[in-house]
């Protein structure tokens, strides 16, 4: 029996022997034929139910390689201040908060940005959150994840002052005096953070019902998750009620050496691909340094607007090695978070040296964001098999600035998407919300355009880097399908695939790449079911 017969459509299928189709049938949750209106009419008589898409495009359910959802449905009901582009806004944002708050209440968000500030272009302090916040403590992390923010209040609860320490792998920024401005970069933020009480289980799971709405309303089936153990038992609960609406593949995050995570997947013979199809094992997730917009990406030369830093390194070769050694002789996938060129010739050397000590060809490391990188290793990527897991929604408003910071020397290796492909590195595409929006439409949109939302400059920044659409589709569907050991249940329509399916309004493969921002999503059908639908018509 056919459960739903599909017709009437333009599909792009990224399945490369049968690009295009107009009709689909499916049964139990998985396509079986894919074919013209013609070759399916037969069908019409015997299937339950019949969707007419009447010209409408049908893509694979779209994947996001890079999220960190729970946090990123969490930052949902909290202070946002993601677009925010001066103090006064920011200060009125978090007086709004504070004044809800009971006395001594901790406020906390996240998604401020100094670099996209119009008023000056400078670090906030504990002062600017004081100003409206003097007796509760705030904590506000930076959009990138990386630095906290912190009023004086906080400061003084986490004991942090002008003798305090920087911790291993982190930095407290102090004034001309020694005294902490409210800055607290990498894993210095930590001595704050400790102190957030955390939320329970009851908002945990409210504030995931919305991520997954959120996902669903954008066309996302899926997402590559870096996940806690909490996060994990989270998505578990949500698998044992049927109620998680994406497929979620996790990179587990052990981003500290000291965190046992390896050692307990080993143990349970917990192989990358453990798990089901909706909630499965993907990758160790290791971090090993910070952000170029922080100035805490680790760089093989100083940073050209700060001569006497080059960045932070979170874990030392010597640490990393042996860990990642373990994982690849056990098939467990890594995914390395490494954004300058320093930690990415250190992520490269560190599977390098594993694969030469134990044979497994399809390992499939990734090496996530990889945004500055030395022309000199660039090849080493598809040579070593790694996946270059990119965030588009990044380069464009860096590029405002990242010449700044790296010189214009380091140039050719940023945000370099385009010779990556050309150079036959496998990619593939996320937004790592909430750092930026979880939205794919605005990730599509720069990836092939190189432009900011405003649509400037009108050519796009270093426009021979971009991605054509067809390239991008595919870094969001089959390629990220791929990265996770997935492509032969997900990421193309093809028979046997599972009918994770998203509905467009428009086929992003022939209009304006301008237009891409536009684009208008229908419907969200994972495993043959109706998971959002812009209106009845298109539920299934």
């Amino acid at each position: 029996m056919i459960d739903l017969l599909i017709t009437n459509g333009r599909i792009l299928t990224m399945n490369p022997e049968q690009p295009a189709a107009e009709a689909i049938a499916v049964a139990n949750g998985r396509i079986v034929t894919v074919g013209t209106n013609d070759e399916l009419a037969g069908l019409r008589g015997v299937a339950r139910r019949v969707l007419d898409l009447d010209g409408a495009t049908m893509i694979p359910g779209l994947i996001d390689a890079h999220t960190h959802f729970v946090m990123g449905s969490e930052a949902l009901g909290r202070v946002r201040l993601a677009g925010m582009t001066t103090m006064a806004e920011m200060q009125r944002r978090v007086a709004e908060k504070v004044a809800a708050a009971a006395a001594g209440e901790w406020v906390t968000g996240r998604g401020w940005d100094d670099t996209k500030r119009t008023d000056v272009v400078a670090l906030p302090t504990a002062a600017d959150l004081d100003a409206v916040a003097p007796n509760n403590p705030v904590y506000l992390g930076r959009a990138d994840g990386h630095v906290g923010w912190a009023n004086s209040a906080a400061l003084r609860l986490a004991g942090i002052d002008a003798d305090t320490p920087d911790p291993y792998g982190g930095r407290i920024v102090r004034d001309e005096r020694g005294e902490p401005t409210g800055i607290l970069q990498e894993t210095a933020k930590k001595l704050v953070e400790r102190l957030l009480p955390a939320p329970d289980h009851a908002s945990r799971t409210a504030a995931l019902r919305r991520g997954l709405a959120e996902a669903a309303r954008y066309g996302i089936t899926g997402i590559h998750d870096n996940a806690s153990a909490e996060d994990i038992a989270l998505y578990q609960e949500f698998r044992e009620r049927d109620e998680l609406s994406l497929r979620v593949s996790t990179l587990v995050r052990g981003w500290e050496v000291d965190q046992p995570f390896l050692e307990p997947m080993i143990a349970i013979g917990a192989r990358t691909g453990f798990g089901d199809d909706w909630l499965r094992l993907g990758a160790l997730k290791l971090s090993l340094d910070g952000t170029l917009g922080s100035r805490t990406a680790a760089m093989l030369a100083p940073y050209a607007d700060d001569p006497g830093n080059t960045g932070v390194f979170r874990i030392s070769q010597e640490e990393l090695d042996p860990i990642v050694e373990r994982a690849h002789r056990h098939h467990i996938q890594v995914a390395l978070h490494a954004i300058g060129d320093a930690a990415c010739r250190m992520a490269l050397d560190s599977i390098e040296r594993a694969a030469a000590a134990y044979h497994w060809t399809d390992h499939r490391h990734r090496i996530e964001h990889e945004q500055v990188v030395a022309p000199e290793d660039m090849p080493r990527f598809a040579k070593l098999g790694i996946i270059a897991s990119l965030q588009p929604c990044h380069a464009v408003t860096d590029l405002l600035w990242v010449e700044s910071r790296v010189g214009p020397e380091r140039m050719p290796g940023a945000y370099a998407w385009q010779s990556f492909v050309r150079l036959g590195t496998r990619i593939c595409l996320g937004t790592d919300w909430p750092v930026e929006t979880l939205d794919p439409r605005v990730g599509l949109y720069e990836a092939v355009t190189r432009k900011a939302l405003d649509g400037a400059p009108p050519g796009g920044r270093q426009p021979e880097e971009s991605l054509t659409i067809e390239q991008a589709l595919k870094g969001y569907t089959l390629d990220s399908a791929y990265a996770e050991h997935g492509e032969r249940k997900k990421g193309s329509i093809e028979a046997g695939k599972y009918a994770d399916l998203t509905i467009l309004a428009q086929d992003p493969t022939a209009i304006d790449p301008d237009d891409l921002l536009r684009l208008e999503v229908l419907g969200t059908i994972v495993e043959g079911r109706s998971v959002y639908a812009a209106d009845d018509r298109w539920r299934v």
